[in-house]
Formats: C-alpha cells, structure tokens, sequence
C-alpha cells in the first residue's frame, strides 16, 4: 500500500494523538499544557495544527514529560503514525526493554519497512481488486493494480470515491445499507454477490469477500473483488 506523506497540520495531530495514547484521556489538555510548560491557547492550536511544528528543545522537554527516550518523539513528530509507535513502544517495554536505544528503533523501523513492502508487492500484485475504504467517511483510500483493470479508473481517479459508486448508481442505497450492517456486524469474513460499473457504463458481476480492520490508527474495511462474469448469481 502506498504510503502519503503527512501534511503539516497532520504531524501536529499525529504528535497530539501520541501524547493522548501515552497519557490517556483522564488528564486534561490544561494540564498537559501546564507540565509542558505551554500557554493554553498554544496548546490548543498546536492540538488543531496551527501552531508551528515543535522545536527540538520542547521536542526534548515532552520526551521527558512523556518519560520516554527522545527520539521515540522525534519519530512520532517526523511523522511516523502515532499507533504504530505506540505499539511498538509497548512491546518492547513488555519485553523488559526499559531503555529502548536508537538501535533498536532504527532495527524495529527496518524490520516494519521490510513488512510493508512485502505487503505491497502482494497487494499490487495480487490476481483480484482491492479496494480499501475508511469505515467513517467511506472513502476509498487505496486500491490495487487489479482494481484499476476492473471498472476501468486510474488510481487517481479511484482514491477520494465514495465506495458507494463502485456500483450502479440505482443500487447505491442497497450496498450503502449493506456496508452499515456490515460495520454493525465486526467480526469475521464477509462473502457477498454483487455488481461493479466500469467508467465505460457496463456492469460487471462481482463476489466481495469484506473484513474490517485497523490501518495506522483508523478503522478501514477491505474489500476483495473477484470478477465472476459468466456466472448467474442472484442478489
């Protein structure tokens, strides 16, 4: 899956959810601000990314606030996301790794790129569409090279959809309806008849295999797409 560089704004965010997932939702912003020795109204912008990306020395001082190694921060603020390096901090910390060194960062760091990209390369490469979509907003926000070849879109024109138009737009509502109850349901595989409509217009008949699951912090749902034309199936 290909990997979008965050945006400013982003990284304050993505720094703020960190110091969220290490302090927990009990202690007040005002208090963080406080211990950090920052002004309220700063605080706050810096939550909604309008005050200017940290500098090292605060960078230095949250490390300590947050008790953790400093350039566990810097990873989070360069814009690492934040549950990974959560995950990864606490697991290491479960392992007795009290004091996590750059080494071992910079180990897990590799070992977590070479996952990607053993993830892309199936996720490209593999023999039926991906399409991937944000549970909250619906939009698709990855697909694959299969994807593309099934209705008829380049990727640029794919990512941003509403998965809702993968269909024909007078079943737009049954499929909607059905990816409601399909994120009321959770758990589990889910395989499903149902048709696509390419750019050009015609329909094709597809079986989606669906499962829900947890992509840098967000809940997203991927949907599997195997081109059944030929095949009678009833909806």
């Amino acid at each position: 899956m290909r990997k979008a560089r965050m945006t400013a704004p982003q990284r304050f965010s993505n720094l703020y959810q960190f110091i969220r997932l290490i302090v927990g939702n009990k202690i007040a912003d005002r208090r963080i601000a406080r211990r950090w020795e920052m002004d309220s109204k700063n605080f706050y912008d810096f939550k909604v990314g309008r005050y200017p990306l940290p500098r090292v020395e605060r960078l230095l001082s949250l490390a300590k606030l947050l008790k953790l190694d400093d350039h566990i921060v810097f990873e989070v603020a360069r814009g690492t996301p934040a549950q990974r390096v959560y995950h990864m901090v606490k697991k290491l910390h479960l392992k007795g790794m009290k004091h996590i060194t750059p080494q071992i960062i910079s180990q897990v760091g590799k070992m977590l790129m070479e996952s990607e990209k053993r993830y892309q390369k199936l996720f490209h490469h593999a023999s039926d569409a991906i399409f991937v979509a944000d549970t909250r907003t619906s939009e698709i926000i990855d697909c694959n090279k299969k994807a593309e070849h099934l209705i008829g879109r380049r990727r640029e024109e794919i990512i941003g959809m509403h998965r809702s138009k993968l269909h024909p737009s007078a079943k737009h509502r049954h499929y909607l309806n059905r990816f409601r109850k399909r994120l009321q349901h959770k758990k589990g595989l889910e395989l499903v008849p149902a048709e696509v409509i390419r750019k050009d217009g015609r329909i094709i008949p597809v079986l989606i295999t669906t499962n829900i699951l947890e992509l840098d912090g967000r809940k997203v749902i991927q949907g599997i797409f195997r081109d059944i034309s030929g095949l009678k199936l009833s909806h």
